[in-house]
Formats: structure tokens, sequence, C-alpha cells
């Protein structure tokens, strides 16, 4: 079983991918999330699981759909 990431690990990763990978962020949201319109995407968490973003569509901020 995987072992889960601290906050703290969690929030460092987040950072850094949005800081410094803004980039694969959205293309993230795009392909995994099905987010196909997002203009823009940052990461609010991530876990053994998955993660969690926040996409950019339409100028409105939504979660991304999966």
């Amino acid at each position: 079983m995987a072992e889960s990431f601290t906050p703290e690990v969690s929030d460092r990763i987040c950072r850094h991918m949005n800081d410094d990978h803004a980039d694969v962020v959205l293309l993230y949201a795009r392909t995994f999330g099905k987010a196909i319109k997002a203009t823009a995407a940052k990461m609010l968490s991530i876990d053994a699981q998955g993660m969690d973003l926040l996409t950019q569509i339409n100028g409105t901020e939504a979660p991304c759909p999966d």
C-alpha cells in the first residue's frame, strides 16, 4: 500500500508545480481531467491516489471534472 503524502509535502509539490511547471499542470487538466477548454490550471493538492486541480475556462474557475 502506498504511503500518503503529508500536507506539507503536498503543499511543497503543488507550489513547485504551479510556480515552475504551470504548462504541465494545464496539460494534466486537459489530458487526465478532460478539461479540454481550460486555459489555465492550478494544482491544489496531491496524494498517492491523485491530484486536485482548479481550472480556468472562459474566465471562470472551476474544479477539474475528473
